[in-house]
């Protein structure tokens, strides 16, 4: 097994790092799939790809990023598996979205609640924010039971007709009460 350079945390064997020049064929790749964009209300056709790589990677080298793109690899092969989002990150309001893409070959294995689950402590305990929130498509059942299972509660609707967010705090702020 081969370490995995600029690593910024570890789930269930995979391990999460900042996206590099080397990955753009990787990220069209999951970005250009309109199977796996239907799941997060994201439609191929209207992204500019290349402007969104530039984005990503710019974000990678700030010191408070608004944006960070984690490409997922599997510990044991190097395989890419998927893309964790941690997006629209506010300082100011202490929050952040969060969303994750994974490649075809990984669903099915129940890998999104741990990606999340360690997605979850790198936003509170690294990036310090004290809420992250979700919006996905409503349709989305195993999005929809994952953050159930992990505590997030609905906020809303949104104006998309099939969309829906979902928010949870860091827990350290309950103990605080």
């Amino acid at each position: 097994m081969k370490p995995i350079l600029n690593c910024l945390y570890h789930a269930a064997g995979y391990s999460f790092r900042k996206i590099n020049q080397k990955d753009y064929s990787f990220y069209r790749s999951i970005y250009s799939n309109p199977t796996i964009l239907k799941l997060v209300n994201l439609d191929s056709k209207t992204l500019d790809i290349d402007s969104m790589f530039r984005k990503a990677l710019h974000a990678a080298h700030q010191q408070l990023p608004l944006y960070l793109a984690l490409i997922i690899e599997e510990k044991s092969t190097g395989k890419k598996a998927g893309i964790m989002g941690i997006i629209n990150i506010n300082y100011d309001k202490s929050q952040a979205e969060i969303g994750i893409l994974l490649n075809r070959e990984f669903h099915g294995k129940r890998l999104p609640i741990q990606f999340t689950k360690a997605t979850l402590n790198y936003v509170f305990h690294e990036l310090k924010l004290n809420s992250v929130y979700v919006d996905f498509n409503s349709k989305n059942i195993p999005i929809l039971w994952i953050v159930k299972q992990l505590g997030f509660h609905k906020l809303t609707d949104t104006n998309a007709p099939s969309s829906v967010i979902y928010s949870i705090k860091n827990p350290a702020l309950e103990t605080r009460k």
